[in-house]
């Protein structure tokens, strides 16, 4: 980073390194972590996510949101040049992994810029995280996938049965009031 500002210098010397990228990675780890087994895998294809943080007065990051396939308009000069960086990067890592390629980069070795943040042989067991004065920890067991479709499924129609129902009892009401009236006006 290149700035006069004594604040930019300050971030990019001491708290990035130190305090904000490896935050940054765990809270991005812990959020993949928490949803891998929604995410739909599909053979040979990878999935491009987009993480927006923001910074707190004691530069702590907050993740903001997660964006699925996000928009990579280029909008500046300096965005545009982040981009194609980027682009080049992702697919040095995706042709890396092509059965055809000989030669693999070291997993630890920076892609244009792309850093590996997670292996998931490495890291079994919980996450802690820890976010002011108290620990997060992320811990469970995998639940049978096809046991919870199944309950997802009961859950929707359960759901779909009693929108249904609902529906069909203002609908006979709606037609009791009418045929109500129609009498009234035959009788008057």
């Amino acid at each position: 980073m290149s700035s006069s500002n004594p604040l930019l210098i300050y971030i990019s010397n001491t708290l990035w390194e130190r305090k904000i990228w490896p935050a940054i990675k765990k809270i991005t780890v812990t959020t993949l972590l928490s949803v891998c087994e929604a995410i739909e895998h599909t053979p040979n294809s990878f999935e491009l996510y987009g993480f927006d943080f923001v910074l707190d007065s004691d530069f702590h990051p907050w993740l903001l949101e997660v964006n699925l396939s996000p928009a990579c308009s280029e909008r500046t000069p300096w965005l545009t040049t982040m981009l194609d960086s980027m682009a080049d990067g992702l697919i040095d890592i995706v042709s890396a992994r092509l059965p055809i390629r000989t030669a693999c980069k070291a997993s630890n070795e920076k892609y244009n810029r792309w850093v590996k943040v997670y292996d998931m042989k490495k890291l079994m067991g919980k996450i802690k995280i820890n976010i002011g004065s108290s620990d997060l920890t992320l811990s469970g067991h995998k639940t049978n996938d096809l046991y919870a479709k199944i309950l997802d499924r009961h859950y929707m129609k359960e759901q779909a049965a009693r929108v249904i129902t609902r529906n069909a009892k203002m609908w006979l009401a709606k037609q009791k009031v009418k045929a109500l009236k129609q009498l009234l006006s035959r009788i008057s």
